[in-house]
Parts: structure tokens; C-alpha cells; sequence
């Protein structure tokens, strides 16, 4: 037991630490070589059982195993059911015992130990071991390209919207019919979530808007810009992800406030089935002037009243937000706060109406929405490539870029 205690310090002394500091696992940013010394020290104490029960021994060895836990996810997990048992028999090919209950006092003392407790309930320890381990390796290197292509679309949106954390982990969780299923999990989203802030924040503090050549601009000014993501960087797979990230939040990109909610319509691919569906995605800027939103509702500015509730109201109402005015010196501003909403198949042919309710009732008469249109499913739905993705550029008849 000496010698995982002796790991244990070695491990925090090599970061310039003396104990945890409460920080997410993936920042440790474990090596190779620590990850199999610890895949070592592990399967040699399943060896030491001899087919016994595994049972809590010690917080040291706890924060071990859940640190290894984490680690295997990033780098080990390729797909399938989230299941511990994966985890097992990667560190012994014999047979183990683990009783569930045992096993729940061992990660919540591995995780106390390292500063931290489950999430939520209290109960999710499977689910705090995918959070702490960050992005899996060998699912975001998947030929299919949908994670990337989802961060990379996140990344657009937040920029010209004005997202924050509750509109980028809501934006993914719409998305979930793209993600193979056993991602489908808020701990994913709220990673990839944090992946779009984090590259934002490097944007913002570089003062790479409009740079030429990002990348470079960081590889001077912060080497170790990679090791901010929640992902492991020792592995040359992902950085063509980060390198693509950098690029995209150095175009200039602009703001959109001039209407409170924009409509998109695209073609995609569902991942558990060979087939596409009509996708329609409905969003909302971070913020709006109060003059552009009593444009849009067609009212005075003094009829917007000072807090209310936005919804969709097509073929049936769906909530999209709140807003409540913001006064300032020069003209007053709306702060939005709402998840974006995805509508698939024949949901995604219905119109579009934005409501604007406040004290129980409707403020105005649903008005319609730039490109909410009902869908006529009689005429010919056109789409063209627009940044990689199917757009929809017309109904009938439209014109698209032919290249030779």
C-alpha cells in the first residue's frame, strides 16, 4: 500500500502540488507512461485478489482507481453502453469480483479525495467519471466527422449569437439525434460545451479576430494553449479538431441582434438509421435592442414589457426563453436566456410564429419569422452545401453554386 501513496504524491509533486486541488481530472493531463504505471499498480491489486471480492481499502487507492477510471475513458473508450465492467477487464483478464455497492464507496471516496463528490443526485458515479475524463479520444477520430462538425457550428453560432454555457449545452442536446447514442449525455454536452468557451476565451484574450494566421499567434504568445481543452493533447489525432477551432474563431464574424429568432432549416443524416430527415433549428440571440424587438413584434418600444416569456406558437406552443430589459445610458437592451430548439421530419415543415407572453397572456398576436414558413411538401425543397452543411436555399425553384 506504501507504493500507491508513494504514486499518489509523486503524481501531485510532479505538478507542483502538495494535495488535490478540486480540479476537473482531465486537467491533471495524466501522461502515457503515468496512465500505464497506473494501469500497472491496478491490475497487479486485482492479481493480489485471486477471484475475492474488491473492497475499499484506502483513499489513496480509491483516487488511483478513479483517476484510472477517467483516463480510460478519453483514451480507451471507442463506443457501446457506458459500462463499468469495461473498465474492469481492462486491468485483468481473470476473473473479479465487484459488488455494485462496493464499488459506489470506492469512486465517491476516490473522488473526495481528489476534491470533488458526484454530480446531480449524488448517484451519477459512472456519469462523473466520463465528465472528469474529458472528450474521448477514439469517438471525436470516428470517420463520420459529427462531433467536429457540431463543434465547429457551435463555434459560429456562439460568436454571432452571444452564447453562453446554458445556449451551447442546449444547442448540443438538440443535436443528440446526430450523436451515436451512447454519447447522448449531458456530461457530453456540457464538455463540448466547454470546448466552444474555451476556444472563445482564447479568441477574446489574443485578440485573434481577424488574424491571419491564429495558430501561430498562439504557438508564440501561449505554447501550451492546447492543454486548456478538456481533452488529452498528448494525442496528434485531435489537434486538426483544436487547429480547425482556432481557425474558425479568427474569422470576423458578424453579431446578429436584429431580430430575436432566427430559423434554419438543413438536411442531416440521423446516426442510427441510413437515412436523412429535415432538420429545423430555432435560436435566439444572447441579447436584442428593445427597439429591434418591437420591430419584429411590430409595437411601440413602450409596449415591451420589462420581463416576459418567448415562445414558438405553431402547431403547438413551445417555449423558447425568457427576457427581461436591461436599462442603460443610451438605449435599452433585452437579455435573452433560452435554449435552442430542433424540430425533425414533419415537425420541421410546420411555420414558425414567435409569441411574446407576459403575466399569463399573449402581448401581441403571434407574429411570423424570417425563413418560418410552412414547408409545401408539393414542391421541390432545394438544398446547397453552405460550410459543409445541407442548407435549405429555396422551395420550387432557386438557383445553387455548380462547381466544375
Amino acid at each position: 500500500m506504501q507504493a500507491v501513496k508513494d504514486w499518489f504524491h509523486a503524481f501531485l509533486r510532479a505538478r507542483g502540488m502538495e494535495k488535490a486541488n478540486g480540479q476537473m481530472l482531465f486537467r491533471y493531463r495524466t501522461t502515457q507512461a503515468e496512465y500505464r504505471e497506473l494501469k500497472a499498480i491496478l491490475s497487479a491489486r486485482f492479481a493480489a485478489l485471486a477471484g475475492t471480492p474488491w473492497r475499499y481499502e484506502s483513499n489513496v487507492e480509491s483516487a488511483l482507481f478513479v483517476l484510472y477510471a477517467s483516463e480510460w475513458w478519453r483514451r480507451e473508450y471507442a463506443g457501446g453502453a457506458w459500462r463499468w465492467t469495461s473498465i474492469f477487464e481492462s486491468l485483468t483478464t481473470g476473473a473479479y469480483r465487484v459488488d455494485p455497492q462496493d464499488r459506489s464507496v470506492i469512486v465517491e471516496l476516490g473522488l473526495r479525495a481528489w476534491g470533488h463528490r458526484p454530480s446531480e443526485d449524488g448517484k451519477k458515479y459512472l456519469g462523473a467519471i466520463v465528465a472528469h475524463g474529458g472528450l474521448p479520444l477514439k469517438l471525436l477520430a470516428r470517420g463520420d466527422g459529427v462531433i467536429s462538425r457540431l463543434l465547429l457550428s457551435a463555434t459560429r453560432k456562439a460568436q454571432m449569437l452571444g452564447w453562453g454555457e446554458q445556449q451551447l449545452v442546449g444547442y448540443f442536446e438538440s443535436h443528440r439525434q446526430d450523436m451515436v447514442q451512447h454519447i447522448r449525455a449531458v456530461e457530453i454536452y456540457q464538455l463540448l460545451s466547454e470546448m466552444v468557451l474555451c476556444v472563445l476565451s482564447l479568441r477574446a484574450e489574443y485578440k485573434l479576430a481577424g488574424v491571419g494566421n491564429p495558430v501561430a499567434v498562439l504557438e508564440q504568445t501561449e505554447p501550451k494553449w492546447r492543454e486548456r481543452f478538456p481533452i488529452a493533447v498528448d494525442d496528434q489525432s485531435v489537434d486538426p479538431l483544436l487547429l480547425g477551432l482556432v481557425r474558425e474563431v479568427s474569422r470576423q464574424v458578424k453579431t446578429v441582434t436584429a431580430y430575436p429568432v432566427s430559423v434554419l432549416r438543413t438536411l442531416v443524416k440521423l446516426a442510427e438509421a441510413d437515412s436523412y430527415a429535415l432538420s429545423m433549428s430555432v435560436s435566439m440571440p444572447s441579447t436584442i435592442s428593445v427597439d429591434a424587438l418591437a420591430s419584429a413584434l411590430q409595437i411601440a418600444p413602450s409596449k415591451v414589457p420589462p420581463s416576459f416569456v418567448m415562445e414558438t406558437a405553431g402547431d403547438q406552443r413551445v417555449p423558447l426563453g425568457q427576457g427581461r430589459q436591461l436599462l442603460g445610458t443610451q438605449s435599452s437592451t433585452v437579455l435573452l436566456s433560452g435554449r435552442p430548439r430542433r424540430f425533425l421530419g414533419k415537425d420541421a415543415c410546420q411555420e414558425v410564429l414567435l409569441a411574446l407572453r407576459s403575466v399569463g397572456a399573449d402581448v401581441v398576436l403571434p407574429t411570423s419569422v424570417p425563413n418560418g414558413e410552412a414547408m409545401d411538401e408539393s414542391a421541390p425543397w432545394i438544398f446547397d452545401s453552405v460550410e459543409g452543411i445541407l442548407t435549405l436555399v429555396a422551395v420550387g425553384s432557386g438557383r445553387v453554386r455548380i462547381f466544375v
